[in-house]
């Protein structure tokens, strides 16, 4: 059974892409938040996980968009800073971690 903090994020989507700047060490982010719950949604905390070529986990990232993203709408950010990345990075999955929600 999922809890409600679970419910909440599982109705909100997230699109991204990214890339690599800052000479290959800073990840850049370009994300679409869609929030499908029946309230507003705020302070939506990211985590991408980084792999290597290899398959393995090597590095994550986790940044806070302090943001409010209203109920039925969708709120991009393009390149949004997520901070440093392992250079052997090729392959990231971000997914949302946590999130407010109005009077939390």
């Amino acid at each position: 059974m999922q809890s409600p903090l679970q419910k909440e994020i599982s109705n909100v989507g997230l699109e991204y892409s990214w890339g690599k700047d800052g000479f290959g060490t800073v990840m850049v982010a370009n994300f679409a938040i869609t929030n499908r719950n029946s309230f507003a949604v705020h302070d939506l905390e990211i985590t991408c996980k980084h792999y290597a070529p290899s398959g393995t986990l090597i590095d994550s990232n986790t940044r806070v968009i302090y943001e409010m993203v209203e109920p039925g709408h969708t709120k991009h950010m393009k390149g949004f800073n997520m901070g440093f990345i392992h250079s052997q990075a090729v392959r990231s999955a971000c997914e949302i971690t946590d999130l407010k929600t109005p009077g939390t």
